[in-house]
C-alpha cells in the first residue's frame, strides 16, 4: 500500500513539476474603465435562453473578447455584465448550445448609459431553415443594434463515455 502511494505521489510530482502556468499580462486583459462615473459607461452581457420546463439549454452567448482585450471567459459566464466606454466597440463571442459551436465579431457604437446584450435566433425552430443569427440589442428598449449577422456554425460532436463493467461469475 505504501508502495503504490509513493508511485502514484511520484508520478503526480513528476507531472506536475513538467507543466507551468503561464501567466497573461495584464495589457491582454480587458480590464472595465476606472475612474469614470457609472452613468457615462454602458455595459454588455452574453446571452441565454432556456426551456422552461428542464431549463434544457437551447441557446448560450458569452463574450470572450473585447476591444481585442481577453475576458478569458467560458459558457457558465453567459450572463457577466461589463462595463465599456461609450464608444466604437468590438465584441468578439463564442455560442456553444444545442451541439453547436460558433463564433465571431459584432461592432457597435456604444451610447453612455444604455445596456446591450449580444443575442440569437438559435433557440427558434425557423432557426433550422433560415440559418443562425448573432445580434446586438439594447436590453432597455429592444432595439436592434447592429445587422443580424449569420455565423459560421460547426457541430459539436458529443464524446463518447465509455465505462469498464466487471462481470463477476
Amino acid at each position: 500500500m505504501r508502495n503504490q502511494f509513493l508511485r502514484i505521489s511520484s508520478i503526480f510530482f513528476i507531472f506536475s513539476s513538467q507543466f507551468t502556468l503561464a501567466e497573461i499580462p495584464k495589457e491582454l486583459l480587458y480590464q472595465s474603465p476606472q475612474n469614470i462615473d457609472s452613468e457615462q459607461l454602458a455595459t454588455i452581457q452574453g446571452f441565454q435562453d432556456t426551456s422552461t420546463p428542464l431549463k434544457f439549454v437551447k441557446a448560450r452567448i458569452y463574450i470572450n473578447q473585447i476591444n481585442g482585450k481577453a475576458t478569458l471567459n467560458s459558457s457558465k459566464d453567459w450572463n457577466k455584465i461589463y462595463s465599456i466606454l461609450p464608444t466604437q466597440t468590438t465584441i468578439r463571442f463564442t455560442s456553444d448550445a444545442q451541439q453547436l459551436f460558433s463564433s465571431s465579431e459584432l461592432n457597435f457604437i456604444a451610447q453612455s448609459g444604455q445596456k446591450y446584450q449580444i443575442k440569437t435566433n438559435q433557440a427558434d425552430k425557423s432557426s433550422h431553415k433560415e440559418g443562425i443569427q448573432f445580434w446586438v440589442e439594447n436590453s432597455t428598449t429592444g432595439e436592434v443594434i447592429t445587422d443580424k449577422q449569420f455565423v459560421n456554425s460547426s457541430v459539436n460532436q458529443p464524446q463518447q463515455i465509455y465505462i469498464p463493467v466487471i462481470i463477476n461469475k
